[in-house]
């Protein structure tokens, strides 16, 4: 993967290359965009992500280009405002459309399937012209060509009509959940909040007061999501993993069973000898002398096992872990890193 660095320079070189055949006002246009670039990678680099976010939009603001909506995702992934980096990395795709390479294209679908795993729907009702603000951020005004998608948790709503507060409170966000807020009715100033799942059906529905909190239980998140979102590579250190470490709990298993038998074989060949020196008929030294023997056989054999199963089972496990360990290290490194590639950082304005 390149990196931020040299993209960084390639940025330069296209700003430049435009710049120069430019007329003089476009020159200035350019240029600001130019400025409020380079400040957002200098943020972006600094780990200051909402700051680079406001750079990014500024200078998509001034000069607008597909290819920044992917910069802002990613800043607004790394800020963990995951339902603003979904609606930025869909229409970094939408925009984009053939131009988008392929890898890329994978790579970002990838990532709108894990941020959908962490984001629910805010569906809001209210007059036309009303704002919507969520943790102080204008999200919209009514009417919305969609719902809005924010990042599971707590979140402060507010919303204004005409100069009028209609709503201000705290709502939490569940995962894979629709949260309605109605104010369309609230002359008592009494709003409702519902909640649905997938399918529309109402899960619970509560009149609340416009200053009161909405509280709900957060729903669990689904099952084995983590598998669906790996790469081939992941799943197939994660299954490899799974079934080296069966293997080698199997074996272990084995030579624990193996070890329980050489010791009753042991204390059987031990009576054996015992009753042999304390008798003193002929046939029975002799049917004791066999049976000794065959026991003493008997601990050989299990005690070779046992060295196998432990040693075997010690192998296979430790690999299973080892693979493992890299599926989830490669997965985290995934899901917390950006994709800083020339590709996505590529921008002539």
């Amino acid at each position: 993967m390149r990196t931020i660095a040299f993209g960084y320079g390639i940025i330069l070189f296209l700003f430049t290359c435009v710049a120069a055949r430019a007329n003089d006002g476009d020159t200035a246009t350019v240029e600001a965009a130019k400025q409020h670039f380079q400040q957002g990678m200098q943020y972006f680099d600094a780990k200051e992500y909402t700051r680079a976010v406001e750079e990014f939009r500024a200078a998509y603001d001034i000069k607008p280009t597909w290819k920044l909506r992917y910069n802002i995702a990613q800043a607004e992934a790394a800020a963990k405002r995951y339902g603003l980096a979904l609606e930025e990395f869909e229409a970094y795709l939408g925009t984009g459309g053939d131009e988008v390479l392929i890898e890329r294209e994978k790579d970002v679908l990838r990532e709108i399937d894990r941020l959908r795993m962490l984001v629910g729907v805010l569906d809001v009702k209210a007059p036309d012209g009303t704002e919507i603000y969520i943790d102080d951020i204008l999200r919209g005004t009514l009417p919305l060509s969609g719902v809005l998608r924010v990042a599971v948790g707590d979140h402060q709503v507010w919303m204004r009509h005409n100069g009028k507060i209609l709503y201000d409170g705290n709502i939490k966000i569940a995962g894979a959940v629709r949260t309605r807020l109605d104010v369309s009715d609230a002359s008592d100033g009494t709003p409702t909040i519902s909640t649905y799942t997938n399918d529309a059906s109402t899960v619970d529905s509560a009149a609340v007061s416009a200053p009161q909190n909405s509280t709900r239980e957060s729903d669990k998140p689904q099952r084995f999501a983590f598998i669906r979102n790996m790469t081939p590579k992941e799943k197939g250190l994660f299954f490899g993993g799974i079934a080296s470490g069966v293997v080698g709990v199997a074996a272990l298993a084995g030579g624990v069973g193996f070890t329980v038998a050489a010791i009753k074989a042991a204390d059987e060949r031990d009576s054996y000898e015992t009753k042999y020196s304390q008798t003193d008929d002929p046939s029975l030294e002799e049917q004791y002398a066999n049976s000794a023997q065959n026991k003493h056989d008997e601990v050989l054999r299990d005690t070779k096992m046992m060295v196998a199963g432990y040693v075997t089972g010690g192998v296979f496990a430790a690999a299973g872990a080892t693979l493992l360990i890299l599926c989830f290290h490669n997965t985290k490194k995934k899901n917390v890193a950006v994709m800083p590639t020339i590709n996505g950082i590529g921008i002539t304005f």
